[in-house]
């Protein structure tokens, strides 16, 4: 099991690791400052043991004989990403102490846990990945650590990014520039667009 455990480790990091709204969301709105980064990272987080769970719940099995309501989810999660991406916009054309990342930051877990849940793109990786790690025999211990091990792998990548960006304050100052935020606006778009269209 313990063999297992290691393989999902690597496969999840890179997983994590890899660009998407997720990411895309810690670097806009973490600034370098713990308490953003870990609300941030614990919504993810979350989001990511709900998933989790739902597919070892089966509800997996019940989207894929449901197409149109998983097509319906993926509309729902591509219009999220469009209005986080013209909300960035919008801050982009205020003044940074008016802007939208700091009058929101107090809602900044549920910010990312809603980005989590409304991207089926990310529910389909869990139904894929998570049946080569349990089995129908496997016992209760070994669910546990599948999801201890996918849970604490997310939160330390998402904490960690969220605070790697304030290492640097030149970062912090080009996350807050208006190209920057508009930059950041476009592509949560274009990944709706990818979303809905895929």
């Amino acid at each position: 099991m313990f063999l297992y455990l290691g393989q999902l480790l690597l496969i999840h990091l890179a997983a994590v690791a890899s660009p998407g709204p997720d990411n895309l969301l810690v670097l806009s709105y973490s600034h370098g400052e713990w308490k953003k980064s870990l609300k941030m990272a614990s919504g993810l987080t979350l989001g990511i043991f709900i998933h989790s769970f739902l597919v070892i719940a089966g509800v997996g099995t019940f989207f894929s004989n449901h197409p149109i309501l998983f097509r319906s989810l993926q509309y729902l999660g591509a219009a999220y990403l469009i209005y986080i991406g013209s909300s960035a916009i919008r801050a982009s054309f205020q003044k940074v102490e008016n802007s939208f990342e700091e009058k929101k930051s107090n809602k900044l877990f549920l910010k990312a846990l809603i980005t989590f849940l409304s991207n089926p793109k990310a529910f389909l990786y869990f139904f894929s990945i998570l049946p080569a790690f349990l089995k129908q025999d496997s016992s209760f211990l070994d669910y546990v650590m599948v999801i201890f091990v996918i849970c604490g792998v997310s939160f330390l990548w998402f904490f960690g990014l969220g605070i790697l960006v304030g290492v640097s304050k030149k970062i912090t100052d080009i996350q807050k520039h208006p190209w920057y935020l508009r930059f950041v606006g476009a592509l949560f778009i274009l990944l709706a667009l990818k979303v809905a269209l895929d």
